[in-house]
């Protein structure tokens, strides 16, 4: 009989939000805009992540929430479904906004206020930009 992996193999993969021991937390907005590209990758050469795993890899490996951010910019996020994926990473000092826009990975130090639209990010009192 040949091994065959089902939904209920990976639904541990897919999580949508979490915190990690060293106090990273995570959350995730999909949007199903079309823009992000069929197989594309927004780092080529780096470690491949899909995008629907890319919340358990930060929670698996962040030490902080800076360090979570880098992660993604060191991986080539892609995405087999043609949908635009937000995160907002946070751990005690700092929150991040982050997205894939046009097969590239953005990423922004949360202020006060952000709008993430799938195609494009709005800046509203954005502090910096990373």
């Amino acid at each position: 009989i040949q091994d065959i992996i089902g939904v209920e193999d990976i639904i541990p993969m897919l999580t949508m939000d979490g915190i990690n021991d060293a106090g990273v937390a995570i959350n995730v907005n999909v949007v199903a805009s079309g823009s992000f590209g069929d197989t594309y990758g927004t780092n080529e050469g780096g470690t491949p992540v899909c995008a629907g795993f890319a919340v358990r890899y930060i929670l698996d490996n962040a030490t902080s929430a800076a360090n979570a951010v880098e992660l993604p910019k060191a991986a080539n996020i892609f995405s087999v479904t043609a949908q635009e994926f937000h995160w907002m990473i946070s751990d005690a000092s700092e929150t991040y906004i982050a997205e894939c826009v046009n097969n590239n990975l953005v990423v922004f130090l949360f202020n006060q206020c952000i709008a993430v639209t799938a195609s494009e990010t709005v800046n509203l009192n954005i502090k910096t930009a990373v």
